[in-house]
């Protein structure tokens, strides 16, 4: 009894199943439904050692009384880059063999699951899924030839949003053709089957990839797990997996999107069907008088009641087989409109536009929005801009009104407060610097403040005037002129603001001087080149150069050399020939750096033995890069070599150089004057053990004899044989290991080939 009931069948045959509801009337009503149910035989019950699952890698996966336990974590990778967790059994594209094989005359796999939890990362996406894979004749071709196909049944999440039921694609792994279909939806904690059904995938994957649908498929192996990516977890129980032989019985059930609908919002409903012979023909009776056909419909009510909808399935078999499914669908009125408005600026001035914009959600759409600005102003639209000529504060209301019927209305008001301008302020710009003679000078107005546009006129100081935000004039005379501009804005009343600059107007350019330098940051000793130069005035130029440390030259490119780090201001003077002579000035900051020694790189502290090689190599560098830097070395021991243009050292000390030896070597550059650095390092020489061949003999030993000999007893034959029989033992296992090792890189790598085709 209840409205969900469960039930187990013993043995694998059809049963009737009927179903009786009774009212609360008076007197009572009864209705009855049957429904044929056919229960397959099904070769295993629970998750058993048939099957593999050391298969999860940054996950774990156990089989804990029946169940398989997946649990991924893979928080990285992308599109062409999967992480997985799954059991396996059969034999797969990769080329391995897991688990025990199938039976034959599969014709479907269910799996039931309990989606326990997952936690996502932006961009992620996972499945849960039941794959079939099968061998096809190896001539059998389409696009690239392969003689695998890959096909799964699965739940998909993409971004975090479900797939739509019936969605399918291709992708390919790099082995074989790949393609999918999701028949099922499921978030966390919720349970369900997945259903594979072998002819299903096999033709659904046969023709996606244009192959003929008359070639052999034979189901090879079967993958149940997850897979994903930019997931923390997808943590997934699986249990009563079902081999079955034997056709499924055709049963549908839909789903409803919005699960609660809104008066003259589109509902859709998508049908989900399994069993009987695809493909299916699907009608539906929306319980309102209206009805339609096809997997996926969208409806409206235009009513408020619970509704009983009714989705009929029919396959493709003959005598073709029908079932139905209802579920009630309850509808509601929306929430009333509600809205709300923004202003930009939030702080207006006078004459600035203002734009408003509503948000209105609620009610019934599309909505017609009015506008009231407070001060004798309207307007209609979601947004909408409007300019106030006072400086007060305006009570703007904003009413919307949606398309329900009878309309509803919604409204909201702000206080805005509109300011005055800030006070008006002009200045302006002119080129050239300095002017020459009947040559055009252009002034260049900036406004700002006050309310636009603005009326710019100009005084040239010579009795002349223009106007413009830009103007040009030409000066006949060579002498100093006052230009004055004058800005008015358009406020009422306006304001007016003005800005003067004295202006001289030259026969010729003004004498100027300029000066560099070869380095601005020298080090002590380095020789810097200064060039001077000098444009306008009267040639010919002589040049002073003052160089900051209290040295001084003449001429236009001398040199000079700092003895001190610092700062030092370099001063150029140059004067022409006019009479009277004008002079101009440039000044430039040398920053003199101290010299550095080169850094040394030693190999640290050594110990040896007496008759064997010590070798290393020293190596050194300056700071500056153009500088040489050239290596030696002091206290070398006799028979010691260290060679100067490589850093290397070598060594053979004999068995009367035992002892501890420091040696120093020292690093000079070629700066003026030279820098130089000198590290010391140690070598400590030990006697060489005993025996020994002193490390450029020909023998192990003092005689040439063998040197572990002593060590190795006498075995008698017996004795030899279990040891080389245990070591084959050892190759064996190690070849074994290799073999999976290999087979489980090459499921890793098409793992990662595995990619959808429109990622």
């Amino acid at each position: 009894t209840g409205a969900t009931a469960t039930h187990a069948y013993a043995i694998a045959q059809s049963f009737s199943v009927t179903e009786t509801s009774t009212d609360s009337s008076s007197p009572q009503q009864t209705a009855t439904a049957t429904h044929t149910v056919t229960v397959s035989s099904s070769l295993t019950g629970n998750f058993d050692n048939k099957w593999f699952i050391n298969n999860c890698p940054g996950g774990t996966e156990t089989i804990s009384n029946g169940v398989l336990q997946t649990r991924q974590s893979t928080p990285g990778g992308g599109s062409n880059s999967y992480g997985y967790c799954t059991g396996q059994r059969g034999t797969f594209p990769w080329g391995s063999t897991v688990g025990t094989a199938l039976p034959s005359g599969i014709t479907s796999v269910t799996v039931s699951f309990n989606f326990l939890s997952k936690s996502l990362l932006s961009g992620s996406r996972y499945h849960l899924y039941v794959a079939l894979y099968y061998r096809i004749p190896s001539s059998t071709s389409g696009g690239t030839t392969y003689s695998w196909l890959d096909t799964q049944s699965r739940i998909e999440n993409i971004g975090g949003t479900d797939s739509p039921l019936g969605t399918i694609d291709t992708y390919d792994p790099g082995d074989s053709f790949g393609w999918d279909i999701v028949t099922l939806q499921a978030n966390p904690g919720q349970t369900g089957i997945l259903t594979a059904d072998a002819t299903q995938l096999c033709q659904g994957d046969l023709a996606a990839w244009g192959l003929p649908a008359n070639t052999q498929c034979t189901l090879a192996g079967i993958e149940i797990g997850t897979e994903g990516y930019l997931v923390n977890s997808v943590n997934v129980d699986w249990y009563n997996v079902g081999l079955n032989i034997g056709s499924i019985q055709l049963s549908t059930s839909f789903t409803i999107s919005p699960s609660t609908p809104l008066v003259n919002k589109p509902v859709t409903f998508t049908s989900a069907t399994v069993g009987g012979t695809a493909p299916y023909t699907i009608s539906w009776n929306f319980g309102d008088g209206t009805s339609g056909t096809g997997t996926s419909v969208t409806h409206t009510y235009s009513t408020v009641q619970t509704f009983t909808v009714t989705e009929t399935a029919t396959d493709s078999s003959s005598p073709s087989q029908t079932t139905t499914s209802s579920k009630p669908v309850t509808t509601s009125t929306p929430p009333p409109p509600s809205t709300s408005f923004t202003s930009s600026p939030t702080s207006p001035t006078i004459n600035s536009l203002v734009t408003f914009t509503s948000t209105t959600s609620g009610g019934t759409a599309p909505y017609s929005i009015a506008w009231t600005f407070g001060d004798g102003g309207s307007a209609t639209g979601a947004t909408v801009t409007h300019a106030f000529t006072s400086a007060q504060s305006f009570t703007i209301t904003e009413t919307a009104t949606d398309s329900s019927s009878p309309p509803q209305t919604a409204t909201s008001s702000k206080t805005v407060t509109v300011s005055p301008p800030p006070p008006l302020s002009t200045s302006f710009t002119f080129l050239p610097a300095t002017p020459l003679v009947n040559t055009l000078v252009t002034f260049t107005a900036v406004t700002t403040g006050g309310t636009s546009p603005y009326t710019v006129t100009w005084n040239f100081g010579d009795g002349t005037t223009g106007s413009g935000t830009t103007v040009t004039h030409t000066f006949t005379t060579a002498q100093s002129f006052t230009v004055t501009e004058t800005a008015t804005d358009s406020s009422s009343p306006r304001q007016t603001a003005t800005s003067s600059r004295p202006l001289t107007v030259y026969t010729t350019p003004p004498l100027s001087a300029a000066i560099s330098a070869s380095t601005s940051s020298p080090q002590i000793g380095q020789t810097v080149t200064f060039t001077a130069s000098a444009t306008g005035g009267t040639t010919p130029y002589s040049y002073a150069i003052s160089f900051g440390d209290g040295a001084t030259s003449t001429g236009r490119s001398p040199t000079h050399t700092y003895s001190t780090a610092g700062s030092y201001t370099v001063t150029l003077t140059v004067t022409d020939s006019a009479s009277p002579r004008v002079s101009s000035f440039a000044t430039l900051t040398v920053y003199v750096q101290a010299l550095l020694p080169p850094a040394l790189a030693l190999p640290g502290n050594r110990t040896g033995i007496s008759g064997s090689w010590i070798n290393f190599t020293v190596t050194a560098t300056s700071p500056e890069p153009a500088r040489t830097v050239t290596l030696s070395a002091s206290q070398l021991p006799t028979g010691a070599t260290f060679d100067s243009s490589t850093g290397v050292f070598s060594w053979k000390p004999s068995a009367s150089q035992t002892g501890y030896y420091t040696i120093s070597f020292i690093a000079t550059d070629d700066s003026a004057p030279p820098m130089s650095s000198t590290s010391p390092m140690g070598i400590q020489v030990n006697q060489a053990a005993p025996g020994g061949s002193g490390g450029g003999g020909s023998g192990g030993g003092s005689n040439g004899g063998c040197t572990w000999c002593p060590t190795i007893p006498v075995v008698s034959n017996s004795m030899w044989l279990l040891m080389i029989g245990g070591l084959l033992g050892l190759v064996t296992s190690l070849s074994v290991l290799t073999i999976r090792a290999r087979a489980s890189l090459e499921h890793t790598k098409r793992r990662l080939n595995r990619m959808r085709i429109d990622d």
